[in-house]
């Protein structure tokens, strides 16, 4: 009887360490981030993993604040262009001045320009487009607008 008893506090102390171990992980994770789908999967994960916790467990705190850490990284993305010319775009996505990348296909308006064609090339989005309805004495403008989590990025050129 007092072997099955410890086997299954074993059992339980190597859960904990387990889930623990998982918690560090996600905490030392957001230094790595390298696309937007680790930022939602981690998200994600994280979520289902608060609810192995009571609400009044402080690993429960824990991982809502790690949830929140990871939501805010939404806010500090920034589009950034990597080149301008006449019926091309090239930009890249930043975090803190890290480059990351994602599968998502901005919207894109404009004012003149049409025929958007963006293609992923690594982990730039080179976007080609017809210039015709641009004139030279306008104020031609290209919007590039994304939504991550529950906020939006966009940039206009």
């Amino acid at each position: 009887m007092d072997i099955d008893i410890k086997k299954m506090v074993d059992e339980v102390k190597k859960h904990e360490q387990d889930l623990n171990q998982s918690l560090n992980d996600f905490e030392n994770n957001p230094d790595n981030i390298t696309s937007i789908e680790t930022i939602d999967r981690n998200i994600s994960n994280l979520c289902t993993f608060k609810n192995e916790f009571d609400t009044k467990d402080p690993i429960f705190a824990k991982t809502e604040q790690l949830i929140n850490d990871y939501r805010k990284l939404y806010k500090n993305i920034m589009i950034e262009v990597v080149e301008n010319t006449i019926g091309s775009i090239g930009i890249l996505l930043k975090i803190n001045k890290k480059t990351i990348s994602t599968i998502q296909i901005p919207k894109i308006t404009s004012n003149c320009a049409n025929q958007f064609n963006p293609k992923q090339l690594d982990e730039t989005l080179d976007i080609d487009f017809d210039f015709f309805n641009c004139y030279e004495d306008d104020s031609n403008r290209i919007d590039i607008r994304y939504k991550f989590g529950c906020e939006y990025v966009s940039k206009k050129f």
